[in-house]
């Protein structure tokens, strides 16, 4: 169900700036799927969901919200949460502008 990291990176690399990467621990492509919410047995098959649920889609809403209202509507409000990790879920952190 994930995309191996190599391939994310490959991708980073290329784009151009700005640009920002991250990468959370313990987490999966379900970790955010509203639809893992409603699946009892979805905590045996995901294993981000198995704890914290909450934080680590909060980190990313975080991240993707400030990311869009920046360079899509030019609104720097949540800016901020792109100069530092803010999240205790953050593993890697990468910036390049």
């Amino acid at each position: 169900m994930e995309v191996p990291w190599e391939s994310i990176w490959t991708l980073y690399t290329n784009a151009p700036p700005p640009k920002y990467a991250i990468r959370l621990k313990e987490s999966d492509h379900m970790t955010v799927a509203d639809l893992t919410l409603g699946v009892s047995l979805s905590k045996y098959f995901f294993p981000g969901f198995r704890s914290n649920f909450g934080a680590k889609a909060q980190a990313y809403k975080d991240y993707s919200v400030a990311f869009f209202d920046l360079y899509i509507k030019g609104d720097d409000t949540r800016a901020a949460v792109l100069k530092e990790p803010s999240n205790q879920f953050v593993e890697l952190w990468f910036e390049a502008e």
